[in-house]
């Protein structure tokens, strides 16, 4: 039952908080501990652009909440005390707080209430979630999602929450944000989950039990999985993979989605190549994102083999291949080094540049660390390995630190997943199965590319860990 209440602020019980920009709950009719729904005092709040705080005590809802009033950007939501404020869902399939104009909700104890932090267009100030307690969560579904339906989050930073048996503790979409000092316990699915992550520092977390513990999964979105860095986690007992970029993530569609070559092309002023027209199906170029796709060339003789051309533009050719496609790129390669005929692969997502280092992985049931079909320049480098646990008959597939460049992989848009130039070094691993592993898996038909640029040094391998399937093919 929801109480409708006047309540003036209260001067005389709280002298030091009554002044503008800042309140309790109560003043806007919210008590804790008294059994009564709280929802519409507590939007009330969120709505009203002050910064308010929680009292000590439990806070009911029964309908998701909001923060869609654009004076709420300055705003600060925050228990008195470290998690002794707690708002709980009284539904069983739990309800939502969707965040998008605050600066932080700090402190608070969510019982199966799960966060939403939506991107702002234009927007570069700094949210934050911190200190926050996730417990009891019914929904299977995440904790925190960081949602780009409107704009990618940007300059979000999540710190130091703990979370207790989410399905996904965070998951979604980020542009220059952190990750760090969470703690995540008997995770059900993945912990750490992004489609989408663009210079993101994913540092010093704690994760125990779950399917994956740090997971990128390549889909076909246009989302950049790009100069993140995932440093100095600790990752106990994961069932399958301690950190992945994966094409294959859920089943969706390839990372890499497409296959081609080159019928011809035009020049720019300096001689160089602007324009590639090629051979394909016009309807599968033109479903691809600019300006995040990129070319990556894969013949063997062609000098600029594995060199990556950023995509600006696409079209259908009205000139010399009429009805062809044709894909615009930058600061392409010289026109004698190029023929007609080369072959190259279309990346539709730009899974690069990214750092794992320093990190502790013990206990994984298949890999470790792992590029499957997803990965250009990648240091993997200071990470300590122990016990794999790699299954016998996928002896060839999992292991300590993976690299699989795939072909072939699914029924759409050719499911390639090139993994080129990464580099693992200076890595300890221990146990049988927590090998360092390099290798080209084609699922069906033949092979249309193979890994290149890839490399291993100064790897230290005790106890039957072993590097020697190293497969790199030039």
């Amino acid at each position: 039952m929801t109480r409708k209440i006047l309540f003036l602020c209260a001067l005389y019980l709280f002298p030091a908080f009554c002044h503008a920009g800042t309140q309790f709950i109560e003043n806007f009719g919210a008590y804790p501990d008294d059994g009564y729904d709280d929802t519409d005092q507590i939007q009330a709040a969120l709505d009203s652009g002050d910064t308010i705080y929680f009292s000590d005590g439990v806070y009911l809802i029964d309908s998701n909440l909001s923060t869609n009033n654009p004076a709420s950007i300055n705003s600060v939501f925050l228990a008195q005390n470290d998690q002794m404020a707690t708002i709980k869902s009284s539904n069983a399939d739990g309800n939502i707080i969707n965040l998008k104009y605050f600066k932080g909700m700090d402190k608070f104890t969510f019982d199966n209430v799960r966060l939403r932090v939506h991107g702002i267009s234009g927007s570069g100030v700094e949210r934050r979630v911190r200190w926050n307690e996730f417990i009891n969560m019914n929904s299977g579904t995440w904790c925190i999602s960081l949602d780009r339906a409107a704009s990618v989050p940007y300059n979000i930073n999540i710190y130091q929450n703990h979370f207790q048996g989410c399905h996904y503790a965070v998951a979604g979409y980020a542009a220059h944000s952190a990750i760090q000092y969470n703690t995540s316990n008997n995770g059900v699915q993945r912990h750490i989950w992004m489609s989408g992550a663009d210079n993101v520092k994913i540092n010093n977390n704690r994760v125990t039990g779950g399917v994956v513990g740090v997971g990128f999964p390549c889909r076909d979105n246009g989302s950049d999985i790009s100069s993140n860095t995932i440093k100095n986690n600790i990752l106990n007992d994961i069932s399958e993979e301690g950190i992945s970029f994966d094409m294959q993530g859920n089943n969706q569609n390839s990372c890499s989605r497409w296959f081609s070559e080159v019928l011809g092309w035009d020049v720019d002023s300096s001689g160089d190549v602007d324009t590639l027209f090629v051979e394909g199906d016009a309807g599968n170029l033109l479903d691809i994102d600019t300006p995040s796709a990129v070319v990556v060339f894969v013949d063997s003789a062609n000098a600029n083999k594995g060199t990556i051309y950023e995509v600006t533009g696409k079209g259908v050719s009205n000139g010399p291949f009429s009805g062809k496609p044709y894909i615009n790129i930058a600061d392409g390669p010289a026109s004698s080094d190029i023929q007609a005929g080369y072959q190259f692969i279309v990346l539709s997502i730009a899974v690069k540049d990214n750092q794992i280092i320093d990190n502790q992985i013990n206990n994984t049931g298949r890999t470790a660390i792992g590029l499957h079909g997803a990965g250009i320049n990648t240091l993997i480098s200071g990470n300590t390995i122990d016990s794999c646990n790699t299954p016998p008959d996928d002896n060839q597939i999992w292991g300590g630190i993976v690299l699989r460049n795939i072909n072939n992989a699914l029924a759409t848009k050719g499911g390639h997943g090139p993994v080129f130039f990464n580099t693992v070094s200076s890595n300890t691993l221990k146990g049988q199965g927590c090998d360092i592993k390099a290798f080209n898996l084609n699922y069906t038909g033949s092979a249309v590319f193979y890994s290149i640029g890839n490399s291993k040094q100064y790897n230290t391998l005790l106890d039957s860990a072993d590097d020697s399937y190293w497969l790199d093919q030039e």
